[in-house]
C-alpha cells in the first residue's frame, strides 16, 4: 500500500491535534488538583485562625473572671472606710 504526501500530511495534523489536546488535559488536571490544594490549605489555615481567635477569647475570659474574683476577695479583706460625719 502506498502512501502520498497528502496522507502522511493528513496524519500529522492528527496527530498534532491528538498531543495537543492531551497536553491541555494533562495541564487543566493539574491547574484543577493545585487549585484544589491551595484551597483546603486555605480553609485549614481560617479553620485553625478561628480556633486560635475562640482560644485567645476563651484565656481572656479567663482573666477577666480571676481579676473580678481577686477584686472581690480583696473587697471582703479589705473595706473601705466608713465615713460617719459628725
Amino acid at each position: 500500500m502506498k502512501f502520498s504526501i497528502r496522507d502522511v500530511l493528513w496524519l500529522t495534523v492528527v496527530a498534532a491535534l491528538a498531543v495537543g489536546w492531551t497536553i491541555d488535559r494533562v495541564k487543566l488536571r493539574r491547574e484543577s488538583s493545585d487549585a484544589l490544594l491551595k484551597a483546603a490549605k486555605q480553609a485549614a489555615q481560617a479553620e485553625e485562625a478561628q480556633l486560635v481567635a475562640q482560644i485567645k477569647d476563651d484565656q481572656a475570659a479567663r482573666q477577666i473572671a480571676i481579676l473580678r474574683e481577686l477584686a472581690a476577695k480583696a473587697a471582703r479583706a479589705n473595706p473601705p472606710p466608713s465615713s460617719t460625719a459628725p
